[in-house]
């Protein structure tokens, strides 16, 4: 069973540029269906993702994740102030990223890692609008999960990342369950060395799913949204490697 970070409070759409005025939250580290919550005791960090404005070709930044509270059970319906962006500017939009570790690496979910889920998925809100006149809004229904593919070693091009955005006012209207990311992780692995020589089942297996020809594939379920998109970003990093 996987563990995901995510907001049982939610920040707002809008927020004071005034340092005065809190943005409150509550985290939650809970499983896929939010029925059972972590019982370990670890550290939840935050960081904030500027939006870049494309008007003004500003670029993206990630400040440096900072600790914001230690995550208990007995405290699962705790307010927690989170303090904002520095220097921030009137109408900049900043996301907020929780995860529970201190690197960038811990702010996505690495599909290709063998020991995935070892730790809780880091959540990313959506966009908060800094004004000097914050209108009350609705507060924000949907989070994002970044998910990392790996490329192979000779691939000189980065890895690839893809979000997935999911509502949060509905648990049943997920697109990501454990069995979607399990799978996942799977099929990551095996793409890019998942020692296919050894096995001829496993051999063909890979080319049933990842070779060049024509495929007619059946989509059962929403769990199966991220290893479709997985499948399809391995075969998008196959085809620069071979260009």
């Amino acid at each position: 069973m996987f563990y995901y970070v995510s907001f049982l409070r939610p920040p707002p759409a809008q927020a004071s540029l005034a340092q005065t005025e809190q943005i409150l939250i509550t985290p939650q580290i809970s499983n896929d269906l939010r029925t059972e919550y972590l019982e370990d005791v670890v550290d939840i960090h935050y960081s904030w993702a500027f939006v870049p404005d494309l008007r003004s070709q500003t670029t993206s930044v990630i400040t440096r994740p900072a600790k914001l509270t230690s995550w208990r059970t007995a405290h699962a319906y705790k307010e927690i102030s989170v303090p904002r962006p520095q220097n921030l500017h009137d109408g900049q939009s900043w996301r907020l990223i929780l995860s529970v570790g201190m690197t960038r690496k811990d702010q996505v979910v690495l599909l290709c890692n063998d020991n995935i889920g070892h730790a809780p998925f880091s959540v990313m809100s959506m966009p908060i609008l800094f004004t000097s006149r914050p209108r009350k809004a609705a507060k924000q229904e949907e989070i994002v999960r970044s998910y990392l593919l790996r490329a192979p070693a000779q691939d000189a091009s980065p890895p690839e990342v893809f979000n997935i955005c999911e509502q949060t006012s509905f648990d049943l209207d997920k697109k990501v369950w454990d069995s979607g990311i399990g799978l996942s992780s799977w099929l990551v692995r095996l793409y890019f060395g998942g020692q296919v020589d050894t096995s001829p089942a496993l051999s063909r297996v890979w080319q049933v799913l990842f070779s060049r020809d024509r495929r007619d594939i059946i989509e059962l379920g929403k769990s199966s949204v991220i290893a479709w998109n997985s499948k399809i970003t391995s075969h998008s990093v196959q085809g620069r490697g071979q260009v």
